[in-house]
C-alpha cells in the first residue's frame, strides 16, 4: 500500500516509535514548539514569511519514509516539503537491477524493500530514465505489496514470451499493481500480470533468481528459489515458465534441488550453453553437486576439480560470465566459501569449463572470506572488466570497500575524491548508457560512495562516482527524516530560518541535519572539513558571547567540542546534539 501522507504541515512527523526509542525526543519537542514559535514571530515582525512564493504558506515537515512495522516502526509515513522543498530518492535497500526498454527507450530498473524513489511512492521496484524515477502502477496499486514482514524484490530479467520483451521481478511480494501474482510477476511496460499454471499462480515461497536460457526447445525465463512448487507443479528450488505453462528440471534421480537456489547464469563451456544453478544444496537431479551446478536442458551435472566437487560450504549468490582473455568463463561469487573443487578460494572462483581457479592479487586470496553478492561485466573504457559487490573491505589484499574491479590479473578499486568504495553492502550491480554513456550502477544499503552522499544507489562512470538525483541526473535519497529545531538567526546578509534534525537534504541539498532557509533557498552550513553535522540536531539558539573571534558557532557531538570558521564577528549559532 502506499505511504500514508501526514496532513501535518507546521510540525515535523515524528514516529512514535522513534519517541519510544529516543527519549530525548521529548525534550526536543518541547524546544521545537519554543522555537518554532519564536522563529515565526521573528518573521512575523519582520513583515515576511516563510516562503515568498506563497505568503499564506508556512515550511511543511522535512518528509520521513518510516519504517516497516517489522523493525519496529510504525509503518511507513511520508511527510512533504512545500514545492520547491521536494527531497530525493529511495528510502531502503536495492536488491536488484536490470535494464529494459518498455517502448519508450531503455532504462533502468531497481527493485528492492524501498517505498520512495525520487519522493515518488514506487513501493519496492522504481524505473529511472536518466532523469526521473517514476513507479510501475497497475489497477489497483503501486508497484510490489505483500503480507509478510519481509517483502521485497529479489531479481529482475528481461523476457520475451512471445508477445514481446517484458520485465520479470521475483521475490517475496503477493501483489504487483494490486494483481495477485505470488513470488514472480510480469510488467509489459503497462500492466502487471501473474504467470499462472494449470494449477496455480506463481511460486509457493521467495524467488531469489532469474535469468533466460534456451535448451533448444527456445527461450524460456528460469526461477531460482527457495519455494518446492510453480504454478501448483511440483518443481523443487528452480523453475521453467515458457510463457504459458510452468515445469521441472529433473533429473534421473530427483526433481529440481534439496535445497534454495540463490543464483542463475547461463554459460558455455564449450560444449553449447547450459545453465549454470547455484545456491545452498547438496543434490540436484539426485546428484551430488555440492551448492552448484549445470542443466544442459534434460541432465544435471556436478562441477568437479581434480580435488573435489563443487563448493565447501552453501551460499553461492553470484553468478557471471567474464573473458579475460584467455576465454570465456563462469565466475561464482557466494557466502564464505574458500574451497572449490579442492582449490582454495576464498568467496569469489572461476570456473573454465574444466577446473577451478582463485583470483588473487598481491598480498590475498578472493574477498578474505566476507561475502560477494553480485557480479557483472563493464568495460569503462581500457577493456572489459568485472566487477563484483558484497560486505567484503579487501579483495586480493587490496582495500576496495565492498565494490571492487578484477581485470584478469588483478584487483582494484572504484575511488572517488573523497573516498574508496561503497560504506555499506552492495548488493546488486548493472550496466546502463543513461545517454551520457555506458556506466556501471550499484545498488545496496550504503549511503555513500566514493565518499559522497549516494543513498542507497550510485553511478560509476569508470572514474568517479555520482548520485542518481533529478537535478544533475544521478541518484536515491533515503532515511528517516525530520526536523527538530528551527531558530531564527543575522549572519551579516540578514534574518534567516535555521533548520536543525535528522535530515540529509533540504530542497534536495546536500546539508547533514542543518540549514539555512533564507526564503527563497536552502544552503548548508559548510567549514573547511565538512557539511553540517554527523549527528542528530535537537535544539537550536542565538547566542552573544561578546567575543570578536571568527566563529559562526561550536558545535557539542557527544562531549566533543568543534569550531566552523565563518568569518562573522559578534553573534553565534550555538547547536546541541544528543
Amino acid at each position: 500500500m502506499a505511504p500514508h501522507t501526514s496532513p501535518q504541515r507546521q510540525f515535523p512527523c515524528f514516529d512514535r516509535s522513534l519517541r519510544a526509542r529516543r527519549p530525548l525526543r521529548t525534550l526536543a519537542g518541547i524546544a521545537l514548539v519554543v522555537l518554532l514559535l519564536a522563529a515565526y514571530a521573528g518573521l512575523a515582525a519582520r513583515g515576511d514569511s516563510f516562503t515568498r512564493s506563497s505568503p499564506a504558506s508556512q515550511p511543511d515537515a522535512v518528509r520521513e519514509a518510516g519504517r516497516p512495522a517489522a523493525e519496529g516502526g510504525s509503518g511507513p509515513i511520508e511527510c512533504a516539503w512545500t514545492p520547491g522543498f521536494e527531497g530525493r530518492g529511495l528510502d531502503e535497500s536495492v536488491w536488484a537491477l536490470a535494464v529494459y526498454d518498455d517502448g519508450t527507450g531503455p532504462a533502468l530498473y531497481a527493485g528492492g524493500e524501498f517505498i520512495t524513489a525520487g519522493g515518488v511512492v514506487a513501493n519496492r521496484i522504481a524505473k529511472w530514465d536518466g532523469v526521473t524515477w517514476s513507479a510501475l502502477s497497475g489497477p489497483t496499486d503501486v508497484g510490489i505489496g505483500g503480507g509478510g514482514t519481509f517483502v521485497s524484490v529479489l531479481a529482475l530479467a528481461v523476457y520475451d514470451d512471445g508477445g514481446g520483451p517484458a520485465l520479470y521481478a521475483g521475490g517475496s511480494l503477493t501483489t504487483a499493481g494490486g494483481v495477485t501474482v505470488n513470488n514472480v510477476a510480469r510488467w509489459d511496460g503497462n500492466a502487471w500480470s501473474a504467470l499462472s499454471g494449470a494449477s496455480g499462480t506463481g511460486t509457493d515461497a521467495s524467488v531469489s533468481a532469474l535469468v533466460v536460457y534456451d535448451d533448444g526447445t527456445g527461450p524460456a525465463l528460469y526461477v531460482g528459489g527457495d519455494f518446492t512448487a510453480a504454478g501448483g507443479v511440483l518443481a523443487n528450488g528452480i523453475a521453467k515458465w515458457d510463457g504459458g505453462a510452468w515445469s521441472a528440471l529433473s533429473g534421473p534421480a530427483g526433481t529440481g534441488v534439496d535445497g534454495q537456489v540463490g543464483a542463475l547464469a547461463v554459460y558455455d563451456d564449450g560444449g553449447g550453453p547450459a545453465l549454470y544453478a547455484g545456491g545452498g544444496f547438496l543434490t540436484a537431479g539426485g546428484v551430488l553437486v555440492n551448492h552448484i551446478a549445470s542443466w544442459d536442458g534434460s541432465t544435471w551435472s556436478a562441477l568437479s576439480g581434480p580435488s573435489g566437487t563443487g563448493l565447501n560450504t552453501p551460499g553461492v549468490l553470484a553468478l557471471a560470465v567474464y573473458d579475460d582473455g584467455g576465454g570465456p568463463a563462469l565466475y561464482v561469487g557466494g557466502h564464505s566459501f574458500f574451497l572449490a573443487g579442492g582449490v582454495f578460494a576464498s568467496s569469489i572462483a572461476k570456473w573454465d569449463g574444466n577446473a577451478w581457479s582463485a583470483l588473487s592479487g598481491p598480498s590475498g586470496n578472493g574477498t578474505g572470506g566476507a561475502p560477494v553478492r553480485t557480479l557483472a561485466v563493464y568495460d569503462d573504457g581500457g577493456g572489459p572488466a568485472l566487477y563484483a559487490g558484497g560486505a567484503f573491505t579487501t579483495a586480493g589484499g587490496v582495500t576496495v570497500n565492498r565494490v571492487a574491479k578484477w581485470d584478469g590479473g588483478a584487483w582494484s578499486a572504484l575511488s572517488g575524491p573523497h573516498g574508496i568504495g561503497a560504506n555499506a553492502q552492495v548488493f546488486a550491480l548493472a550496466v546502463h548508457d543513461d545517454g551520457e554513456g555506458a556506466a556501471l550502477y550499484a545498488g545496496g544499503e550504503f549511503t555513500t560512495a566514493g565518499g559522497q552522499v549516494a543513498n542507497e544507489i550510485a553511478k560509476w562512470n569508470g572514474s568517479v562516482w555520482s548520485e542518481l538525483n533529478e537535478i544533475s541526473g544521478g541518484g536515491v535519497d533515503g532515511g528517516i527524516a525530520l526536523v527538530a529545531a528551527l531558530a531564527v538567526y543575522d549572519d551579516g546578509s540578514g534574518p534567516a530560518l535555521y533548520a536543525g534534525g535528522l535530515f540529509r537534504r533540504a530542497g534536495g541539498v546536500e546539508v547533514n541535519r542543518v540549514a539555512r532557509w533564507d526564503g527563497e533557498a536552502w544552503t548548508p552550513l559548510s567549514g573547511p572539513a565538512g557539511t553540517g553535522m554527523n549527528s542528530t540536531v535537537a535544539a537550536l539558539t542565538v547566542f552573544d558571547d561578546g567575543q570578536p573571534h571568527r566563529a559562526l558557532g561550536r558545535q557539542r557531538l557527544v562531549g566533543a567540542r568543534r569550531t566552523r570558521g565563518h568569518g562573522h564577528r559578534r553573534r553565534h549559532l550555538l547547536t546541541g546534539c544528543p
